[in-house]
């Protein structure tokens, strides 16, 4: 029984060592983001500058109206609901949520 046990505490601790080494290896990758920040402050013009490290801006070319049905939701709820939204531009659809009801609608068609 003491041989099973030192096997088990050893493969444990090996295990240990192995995913300790792995996560300090994944963070080192990892860029900081207080140093991004950092570096963006002494920039000369820190509102215009885009640090390298920060995804692309984004461009608004084009406009659609939220569905009517998920307004009026909305306006029932007081303006009080919670509402989060968001596309899947690979399938074409939008969705939003307002409360507990979910919206899913194709935001290529008018």
């Amino acid at each position: 029984m003491a041989l099973d046990e030192d096997v088990v505490l050893r493969d444990v601790t090996n295990a240990g060592v192995v995913i300790t080494d792995r996560i300090a290896r994944e963070v080192a990758t990892q860029l900081d983001l207080e140093e991004s920040l950092e570096a963006s402050r002494y920039a000369t013009d820190p509102y215009t500058t885009h640090p390298r490290e920060w995804p692309p801006l984004v461009e608004v070319v084009d406009t659609w109206e939220l569905p009517p049905v998920l307004i009026e939701r909305y306006n029932a709820a007081g303006g009080e609901g919670t509402a989060l939204c968001g596309i899947f531009p690979e399938i074409r659809r939008a969705w939003a949520s307002v409360d507990n009801s979910l919206f899913l609608w194709r935001f290529d068609k008018r």
